[in-house]
């Protein structure tokens, strides 16, 4: 487990497979994606790592805080509903996750949580909850998901972002169709997230 220290807060980010290295799966358009074995999981984990062109964190704040937005660019999310806010920075939420034919599609209930280091980063930490939203028989639960989004301003001009997750999406998807996309959803994510820094810049 990593920790990254917070103001006087304490954020625990997730080391997915402790003793595993983390391998280059792709390097494109600024976006690298690396995936490593996990001890605790039979699917692979990733981290994402990226730099965008903006001036303030509160404009990536203001893009991961507008959920009805968020399948406008996250890869697969078909819809987010808030189940319950706990302040200004955490939230309850449930996803429905669109899957490829012939898989059912998947849902889960996810605690998000925003904890800023004054104006240098903000980090946004994602954990599954269960047992807040009733089975929907039309959807797999996902029960495993955790991860985070760390995004440190590295000058007056850049901002970059880390991105790691790793989850079982359950039912009958074999590891291998899964680990297929742990790559490319990810880098398809960010590259729409570069779109909407670029547009949320130019307004």
């Amino acid at each position: 487990m990593r920790i990254v220290l917070i103001g006087l807060q304490v954020v625990f980010c997730i080391s997915f497979s402790i003793g595993q290295e983390w391998e280059l799966a792709k390097d494109q358009d600024g976006i690298i994606v690396y995936t490593k074995d996990s001890e605790t999981s039979k699917f692979k984990a990733f981290k994402a790592i990226t730099v965008f062109e903006c001036k303030a964190l509160s404009v990536l704040y203001g893009i991961l805080k507008d959920s009805e937005r968020i399948p406008e660019w996250v890869t697969d999310i078909e819809s987010i509903e808030i189940i319950k806010r706990i302040g200004t920075d955490r939230t309850i939420e449930y996803h429905k996750v669109a899957v490829p034919w012939p898989f059912s599609d998947r849902d889960l209930v996810l605690e998000t949580s925003y904890v800023f280091d004054g104006e240098k980063s903000f980090t946004k930490t994602v954990d599954q909850k269960l047992d807040v939203v009733e089975l929907d028989e039309d959807y797999v639960r996902i029960t495993t998901l955790s991860g985070y989004w760390l995004f440190e301003q590295i000058n007056n001009e850049e901002i970059k972002l880390t991105y790691e997750i790793l989850a079982d999406p359950a039912g009958n998807l074999p590891a291998w169709v899964v680990n297929m996309f742990i790559v490319d959803g990810p880098h398809e994510t960010l590259t729409n997230l570069h779109k909407m820094v670029a547009k949320a810049q130019s307004n």
